[in-house]
Parts: structure tokens; sequence; C-alpha cells
């Protein structure tokens, strides 16, 4: 029970962009629900900007497809963390959650 009323906390101020106060309910029953989940939706991850390391790594993953639909894109994992990667000319890069990008090795 406490970490439902916690989680309402945490997540009622990230719904300030509702007005209707039966919908912002609405969404953060949505967040905590999200919570519990193998993995957050994207469009509550671009909603919210709230997510965990694979989720930032399936968004990554989509958008460097998109971008290049010619190259490999991987999923890099190390114990409790994953990134997304790309191979550009035989050289694989890691995109994480922040700034800079590396090479494999790097990394």
């Amino acid at each position: 029970m406490f970490s439902l009323f916690y989680l309402t906390i945490i997540y009622w101020p990230l719904t300030r962009q509702v007005k209707l106060v039966k919908s912002r309910i609405r969404d953060v029953a949505l967040l905590i629900k999200s919570t519990f989940e193998v993995s957050i939706p994207l469009h509550t991850v671009l909603k919210y900007k709230l997510a965990v390391c694979k989720d930032y790594a399936k968004l990554t993953a989509v958008l460097l497809y998109n971008l290049f639909p010619d190259n490999s894109i991987y999923f890099i994992s190390i114990p409790r963390h994953v990134a997304a990667g790309i191979e550009i000319n035989g050289k694989l890069y890691v995109l994480d959650q922040k700034l800079p990008v590396m090479t494999l090795n790097g990394w």
C-alpha cells in the first residue's frame, strides 16, 4: 500500500499538463502500471520522458533503424544495463543514455 502511495506522489507532477483531475488520475494509474511492466511502451517514454536503460535502448534502436536502415543495429547488454549500438564501416558504436557516442572498446 505504501508503494502505491509513494508512486502516486512521485508521478503526480509528471501529469501537470493534464487539466482534468479524472484524466490526471488515469495517467498516474497508467504510469504506476508501467512501473511494473517488463518494457514501457514507447509512447509512454516519449510523453513522460521517463524510462530505464532498456527503454532508452529500444527508443535509440528504433531511431537508428529509421535513419540507417541498411546498417546493423545491436542491443549491447552488460549485467544490469542495456545500450543500443550501430555498426558503421566495420566499427561498432555504442549509444548509451548519455553522450558521448563511443566505440565498443571505449565503452
